[in-house]
C-alpha cells in the first residue's frame, strides 16, 4: 500500500517509478514489489504500472492497443498483436469480453476474456462473484478457444443465491503467478416471469350479430424483475399459440371465442405463458372466460283475460267462450324466462324483456315485461297486464300475434358493449274481434233508428214484426234486451206502432226520457228505468194519446229545454207530421201532455221530411212539396222561452227552381244546410232565412250530412258510392277518397280522425279522415244498413242491419269528433237535434290531458 509517498531510486532491473516506501509487498501497489533493503516499492523491468487497462497490453513496459484477429495466424497467449504483429508481452493481464457490463445472466454464464502473460497463459478461470466478493461460482478454461482468447461456461446450477447484482472476473494463471481482471457488474435472473390471470365473472357471446367470431380482450398482468418479459402467448387446449401485445402496464390477447362449444353455456379454458428478456420461460397458468351460447329460454307462455279470478292451466292463449278476445280486452300475458349463463338482461330502452303485439296493417308495438328485475339473472316468473288496443288492428276481426322476446347479458370482445343472444317466443296467435255483441230483435222486422242514453242502454225504435209488436226496445251495454214495449200501449190491443226514426233523449242522467214520435200521431216519453215486470204503464212517463196530432210523424223528435217564468226547466220535444204542421209537447201530468201544434207553411200542402233543428231558440225544418213549390220552414217566436207556445210568424225561404224537397238538414251553428236527395242539389241559407249558395252533388245523397270543416265543410254520402264533402262558403262539391263498394248512408264523425258510415251492401266501413280510404269493414249480412249510426264515449259503434243491433268497437276512443258542430245524425248520441245544447253529448268536452265525454 502507499502510505508514503517515494522518490525516485535507480536500482537495477527495475524502473524508476514512484510507488511509495514498504515493509513488504503488501504495502506495494501491483506491479511494484517492496525492495526491503530500501523499503521502497519498486516496479519491475518492463513491467507497467498502474496495470494496462482493457484492451491493452503491457509490452516492454509500455500499454499497448492490440488489435485482436488482425494477425493471422492469431497471436499465441505469450503475445499480443499489436500493429498487425506478434509481439511478446512483458506483463500478464486479462480483460473480460463477455458479458458486458449490466448483462442479466441466467442459469449458465457464458464467459469470455483475453489473456496475456509472460511464457504463455496456463488458465483463466472465471469467477462470479458476490457485490461482498464471495466466490458463487466459476469455471476455468485450460485452453485458448483461439491465439489468447479463453471462454467457459459458468453453471449456476445449485447456488442459493437471490437474483440481483453479481460480478464477474477472469482470473489469468501463468508461470509467474496470476492476476485477475477489473470485475464487470452483471445482474443475475434466475426467475421465470409472474403471470397473474384474474378471474373474470363476465359472460361473452360466442359470436356477435351477424355471426362474426367474438374476440375476446383477455387483459393480464404479467411481470418480471429481472430482464423483463420479452413475449407471451395464449393457447386453448393444443391449438396455436397466439401472441400477446403489451399494452402498459398489462398484456393483451385475443381469444376467439368460437373455439368453444355451440350452443352451450359453459368456460372456455386457456393457458398463458410468458418468457424473459434472457430465455426464462414461465411454466403457463390457467384461466377461463364464461362464453355463453344459448339464448334465454321461453317457456310457459299463457294469454288469457285479465279479468279471470285465476290463470288457467294450459299453456298458449286460452280465449273468451266467444271464441274471440275484444279489441278493448286487457290481457294478461305469463311466462318464465330463464337463462343459465349470462342471465336475463333487464333495461328500459329498448324495454327488455318484452312483449310484441303486430296488429294488423299497423307497426308493431313492444311492451317490456316489467315483472322482472335485474336480480333475477337466472330465472324470471313474469305477470303482465296490457291492451289489445297496444296494437294497431284495421280489421272488424283477425289474429293479432304475440311475441314474447328476452336478451341475454352476453358481452362483446371489449367486455362492455353487449352483444345479447335475443330469444323470441314461438309466436302465439290471438282471435280478437270488434264485434262485441250482435242482437236479434225479433220483435222488429227492421230498426228505424238508434240513440245512446246516458245509463249506457242503446235504444231502438222500428217497424213492428207484426201489428202488435213492440216497437222500442232498450238493449244493455252487453247486448242483453233490458226491456221492450209498444204491444197494448194504450189499452188492449191498441198499440204504440210503428216508429220510422230514431229515437231522441231527453236532458238529465240516468233518468233522462226517451222520446219517440209515431206514425200512429203521437208523441210519447217513456221511462228509461221501469219497475219489473214491464208494462205500459210502469215503462210510460207521458203521451199525447193515440192519433193526437192528426197526422202520421215519421222524424225523430228534437228535445229543448223549456225555461218556465216559475219552476224548474223541464224538456219539451218537436216533430213535424205529414201535412206541414209542426207539433211541440212537454210534461203536463203522468199520463198526458201539453201539446200544440201550428202550421209550419200555411201556403203549402206538403210533408215535414226532416227532423226539427232548434238554433237560437227557433225551429227549422224542411219540407217535401210534391213538386208543387219550393219550400223551406223556420218556425219563429219564442216556443223555448218562458212556456210551450208558438208564434203564429212562420218564415220561408224559396228554394231554387228544381227543388221539390228538403230531404236532410243541418247547422255548423251559423248557416243551415239542405239537402234534395231527389234532385241531387244542395242548398244553404241563414237563420232569416235568407238564400245562399246552391249546388249540385253531382249524385244523389244518401242519408243526412255531418259537418267537418277541416274536412271541406257538408260531408255527405252519394249514391254513385261516393264520399263528398261540400264547401260550407260556396257549395263547391270535391270528392274524399276513391268510389266505395256500395252506397253508404249517413256518416259518423268520430274522435281520432276516423269517420263511418254503412253501405246497402250490409258493411260497416271505417273511413280515415284524411285518406278517405277503407281502414277496415264489417259486413255481418247482407241486408242494407240504413239507419244512421250512433257511437258512445267509450269508442263503441252501434247499427243496425235488418232487425239486427251491432255493436262493434272503433279506434275513436273519445267519442264524437271534437271539432265537428254537426258529427251525426241529428248532432249528438241523444239524437236531440238542439244545437243550443249546452252539453254535447257524446263528445269529448275535455282535453287530450283530461277527456270529458258525457252521454
Amino acid at each position: 500500500m502507499n502510505r508514503i509517498l517515494g522518490i525516485c531510486l535507480l536500482i537495477a532491473g527495475c524502473h524508476v517509478n514512484v510507488a511509495g516506501q514498504c515493509s513488504s509487498n503488501a504495502d506495494c501497489t501491483d506491479p511494484a514489489r517492496c525492495d526491503t533493503s530500501q523499503h521502497v516499492c519498486v516496479v519491475p523491468q518492463d513491467a507497467c504500472y498502474p496495470f494496462c487497462p482493457s484492451g491493452k497490453a503491457c509490452i516492454a513496459g509500455t500499454c499497448q492497443d492490440t488489435t485482436s484477429g488482425a494477425c493471422t495466424p492469431a497471436c499465441p497467449s505469450d503475445k499480443a498483436c499489436v500493429n498487425n504483429s506478434c509481439q511478446p508481452v512483458t506483463q500478464a493481464s486479462v480483460f473480460l469480453t463477455s458479458p458486458v457490463a449490466n448483462d442479466f445472466v441466467v442459469a449458465t454464464v457464458q464467459a469470455s476474456a483475453v489473456a496475456f502473460a509472460p511464457g504463455g497463459v496456463s488458465s483463466v478461470r472465471f469467477e462470479l462473484r458476490s457485490t461482498a466478493g464471495a466466490v458463487l461460482a466459476s469455471a476455468t478454461a485450460t485452453a485458448p478457444v483461439s491465439g489468447s482468447s479463453f471462454a467457459a461456461s459458468i453453471p449456476l446450477a445449485g447456488i442459493s443465491v437471490a437474483d440481483g447484482p453479481a460480478v464477474i472476473v477472469a482470473v489469468v494463471v501463468y508461470a509467474g503467478g496470476s492476476r485477475e481482471s477489473a470485475p464487470v457488474s452483471v445482474n443475475l435472473d434466475r426467475t421465470p416471469p409472474v403471470i397473474n390471470v384474474a378471474a373474470d365473472t363476465n359472460w361473452y357471446a360466442r359470436t356477435l350479430p351477424g355471426g362474426a367470431p367474438n374476440i375476446i380482450v383477455v387483459t393480464v398482468p404479467i411481470t418480471d424483475a429481472g430482464s423483463g418479459v420479452a413475449s407471451a402467448f395464449l393457447q386453448v387446449g393444443t391449438g396455436p399459440k397466439i401472441a400477446g401485445t403489451f399494452v402498459s402496464p398489462n398484456w393483451q390477447f385475443q381469444l376467439d371465442a368460437t373455439q368453444a362449444a355451440p350452443g352451450v353455456e359453459a368456460p372456455l379454458a386457456f393457458t398463458i405463458g410468458a418468457t424473459d428478456n434472457v430465455g426464462n420461460q414461465a411454466t403457463p397458468v390457467g384461466g377461463s372466460r364464461n362464453v355463453d351460447d344459448v339464448a334465454p329460454l321461453i317457456a310457459h307462455v299463457k294469454v288469457y283475460l285479465a279479468s279471470l279470478a285465476s290463470p288457467p292451466t294450459a299453456d298458449g292463449v286460452t280465449p273468451p267462450g266467444s271464441g274471440s278476445f275484444l279489441y278493448t280486452d286487457n290481457i294478461t300475458i305469463s311466462g318464465e324466462l330463464t337463462d343459465l349463463g349470462a342471465g336475463l338482461a333487464v333495461s328500459g330502452a329498448p324495454p327488455n324483456p318484452s312483449y310484441v303485439l303486430n296488429g294488423i296493417g299497423g307497426s308493431a308495438v313492444t311492451v317490456a315485461i316489467a315483472g322482472c328485475t335485474a336480480a333475477q339473472t337466472t330465472k324470471c316468473t313474469f305477470s303482465v297486464t296490457g291492451s289489445l288496443r297496444a296494437a294497431t288492428f284495421l280489421a272488424s276481426s283477425g289474429t293479432i300475434t304475440l311475441t314474447v322476446g328476452a336478451d341475454d347479458l352476453a358481452l362483446s370482445g371489449d367486455g362492455v358493449t353487449p352483444a345479447h343472444h335475443h330469444s323470441v317466443s314461438t309466436s302465439l296467435g290471438i282471435p280478437v274481434t270488434r264485434v262485441k255483441w250482435s242482437k236479434t230483435i225479433s220483435a222488429l222486422t227492421s230498426v228505424s233508428g238508434l240513440a245512446i242514453h246516458p245509463d249506457g242502454d242503446v235504444i231502438a225504435a222500428g217497424v213492428g214484426a207484426a201489428a202488435n209488436s213492440n216497437t222500442v226496445i232498450a238493449v244493455h251495454p252487453d247486448g242483453t234486451i233490458y226491456w221492450q214495449v209498444g204491444t197494448s200501449w194504450y189499452a188492449n190491443n191498441s198499440h204504440l206502432g210503428q216508429i220510422d226514426n230514431a229515437p231522441s233523449i231527453g236532458a238529465g242522467g240516468n233518468s233522462a226520457p226517451i222520446y219517440v214520435a209515431t206514425v200512429g200521431q203521437d208523441l210519447v216519453a217513456i221511462n228509461p228505468n221501469p219497475t219489473t215486470p214491464v208494462t205500459p204503464a210502469t215503462a210510460r212517463l207521458w203521451q199525447c194519446g193515440l192519433n193526437a196530432v192528426g197526422q202520421a210523424m215519421h222524424s225523430t223528435p228534437a228535445v229543448a229545454t223549456i225555461t218556465p217564468a216559475t219552476g224548474s226547466p223541464y224538456d219539451a220535444i218537436f216533430s213535424g207530421d205529414d201535412f206541414h204542421q209542426l207539433h211541440g209537447a212537454s210534461f203536463k201530468t203522468a199520463t198526458t201532455c201539453n201539446l200544440q201544434n201550428i202550421s209550419a207553411n200555411p201556403n203549402c200542402n206538403c210533408k215535414t221530411t226532416t227532423s226539427v233543428i232548434n238554433l237560437g231558440a227557433t225551429l227549422y225544418q224542411g219540407f217535401d212539396t210534391g213538386g208543387s213549390s219550393n219550400t223551406f220552414g223556420a218556425i219563429s217566436g219564442t216556443p223555448l222561452g218562458t212556456g210551450l207556445a208558438f208564434s203564429t210568424a212562420v218564415r220561408s225561404g224559396a228554394l231554387p227552381t228544381g227543388f221539390v224537397s228538403v230531404t236532410s238538414l243541418s247547422t255548423d251553428g251559423t248557416l243551415f244546410f239542405g239537402m234534395d236527395r231527389g234532385a241531387a242539389q244542395a242548398y244553404s241559407f241563414t237563420a232569416a232565412p235568407a238564400n245562399g249558395w246552391s249546388n249540385s252533388t253531382t249524385a244523389g245523397v244518401n242519408g243526412d250530412a255531418a259537418i267537418e270543416a277541416a274536412s271541406g265543410g257538408i260531408i255527405v254520402n252519394t249514391n254513385d258510392k261516393k264520399l263528398r264533402s261540400l264547401a260550407i262558403s260556396d257549395g263547391t262539391a270535391s270528392q274524399l277518397g276513391s268510389t266505395f263498394s256500395a252506397n253508404g248512408s249517413t256518416p259518423l264523425l268520430g274522435s281520432n280522425g276516423y269517420l263511418y258510415f254503412g253501405d246497402d251492401a250490409g258493411s260497416l266501413l271505417a273511413v280515415p279522415d284524411p285518406g278517405y280510404g277503407t281502414s277496415w269493414s264489417y259486413k255481418p249480412s247482407a241486408t242494407a244498413i240504413t239507419a244512421a249510426p250512433t257511437l258512445d264515449c267509450s269508442g263503441t259503434l252501434y247499427f243496425a242491419a235488418g232487425n239486427i243491433v251491432y255493436a262493434v268497437i272503433t279506434d275513436s276512443i273519445y267519442g264524437l269528433r271534437q271539432s265537428s258542430p254537426w258529427p251525426k245524425y241529428q248532432r249528438d248520441s241523444r239524437n236531440s237535434g238542439n244545437a243550443d245544447a249546452t252539453t254535447f253529448w257524446g263528445r269529448d268536452q275535455g282535453s287530450s290531458a283530461n277527456p270529458r265525454c258525457v252521454q
